[in-house]
């Protein structure tokens, strides 16, 4: 399906101020890196069901992304990097999911988003 862009409802919900932030934050992380590709960032309601995201997955409302590095060790070092600067992140197994929220900051946004 390749990388999606939210809809302009999401992006008015959650703010440009927030979306400006939030890729001068990932730029940061991944400036020096190499060899990486982002697998996922916005997932409509309807894909998120249907690839079995969580109900409040950050995807939905384009907080979140999925990231593929070459090797163990660059996952280590993207990890720290993405942590330093703020993200919360998961290494699932083939990729690293980075989210802007962390998951108690989420539960307190998310149910006032209109999907």
């Amino acid at each position: 399906m390749g990388l999606v862009s939210p809809p302009p409802h999401i992006i008015q919900q959650i703010g440009s101020a927030f979306f400006s932030e939030f890729f001068r934050r990932l730029g940061n992380a991944v400036g020096p890196m190499r060899g990486y590709r982002i697998t996922n960032w916005y997932r409509s309601p309807a894909h998120n069901r249907a690839v079995g995201g969580a109900a409040s997955s950050q995807h939905q409302v384009a907080t979140a992304m999925d990231f593929v590095f070459p090797d163990r060790r660059t996952y280590t070092e993207a990890e720290a990097r993405f942590r330093a600067q703020g993200f919360t992140v998961f290494y699932e197994g083939d990729h690293l999911h980075v989210q802007a929220m962390d998951p108690v900051e989420a539960s307190r946004v998310f149910p006032r988003i209109r999907l």
